[in-house]
């Protein structure tokens, strides 16, 4: 068996494992599923919107430094268009689309492939980790035992701190791919890297605070840290997870936990708080993706009037 065959049918197994969870959580539940008791509250959902339009532009930057971490410069116009159209196509079954994506769409702006490809990867690894110390150090002991977040917070940033060694050893183990030399990997970028990743992911965190804030009755800052935690671990086990960007998965584990850490949540008022954040972040995701076909369709327009007065016009990628 291949190692990528093992790695999929570890990742169904633990898809099969959640979903199976979550089934038992709502027959368990049924009765409070047909109840939902939920409150707008405009203010702290309109004050949550630019904290998540600026997340979602910390991570196509967090892309950009990491590959410059090898020596490679894109403008940030360029990074965002290519981060953002090809993220959109996590939507799909597997992780191959976003990779295909990623490695095409960066070619075409000048970055080798297997630098856009070996960097996609270490984001997703990067937002694993910090997902896990996210949701260990925020999540209250009653929902995780205290030795089990204190065991994943440390191992979660000796892997963070141990990234630049990790990479330098994969470079070496490939010496075909000339973009991933270890010589050219920059330490101090790559920290960077991680600083940025960690800042979107606090500033999501705190949106969602407001959000559920603005939404669940009974429900105060006071309960910040354990909806941060809640939101971490679903998004850990969406990165992880078979479903396409997590679908059903994600929105099941950050209603059983909302569920089990808040007592006076029911799960049927955390079941429609889960979904209507997916909701609510997809509305800003196709906001970025109409921005990013907008600025392409410029580009065109740009080099094709360069073409046309015989000038040499910069190629931001887009197609």
């Amino acid at each position: 068996m291949s190692r990528s065959t093992a790695l999929k049918g570890a990742r169904i197994a633990f898809a099969l494992l959640v979903a199976a969870f979550l089934v038992k959580v709502g027959v368990d539940n049924a009765s409070q599923l047909r109840h939902v008791h939920l409150r707008a509250r405009p203010r702290p959902l309109i004050a949550g919107a630019p904290l998540v339009v600026l997340a979602g532009l910390l991570l196509p930057l967090a892309w950009r430094r990491l590959v410059s971490a090898w020596g490679t410069d894109v403008p940030a116009r360029v990074a965002l268009r290519i981060w953002v159209l090809s993220q959109a196509s996590r939507y799909l079954l597997t992780g191959v689309a976003t990779l295909a994506s990623r490695t095409a769409l960066s070619a075409k702006a000048g970055v080798a492939r297997s630098l856009a490809a070996a960097s996609t990867l270490v984001e997703i690894g990067i937002l694993v980790v910090l997902a896990a110390v996210g949701a260990a150090a925020c999540l209250p002991s009653r929902v995780l035992a205290a030795p089990v977040r204190l065991a994943a917070v440390i191992v979660g940033l000796a892997a963070l701190a141990a990234l630049p060694v990790v990479l330098r050893f994969g470079g070496r183990a490939l010496p075909r791919l000339h973009a991933l030399r270890p010589e050219a990997l920059r330490t101090g970028r790559l920290y960077e890297t991680v600083a940025i990743d960690a800042a979107s992911i606090a500033l999501r965190c705190l949106a969602f605070v407001l959000f559920a804030i603005g939404l669940l009755p009974h429900v105060g800052v006071g309960d910040g840290f354990l909806l941060a935690g809640a939101l971490q671990a679903a998004a850990l086990v969406g990165l992880i997870g078979f479903t396409p960007a997590g679908l059903g998965v994600r929105e099941g584990v950050l209603a059983g936990l909302l569920h089990r850490g808040l007592p006076q949540v029911t799960l049927g008022d955390a079941a429609a708080v889960a979904v209507a954040w997916r909701a609510y972040e997809f509305v800003f995701e196709v906001g970025w993706v109409v921005t990013a076909t907008v600025m392409g369709r410029k580009t065109q327009v740009r080099a094709r009037a360069a073409d046309n007065d015989g000038t040499t016009g910069d190629d931001l990628g887009g197609g």
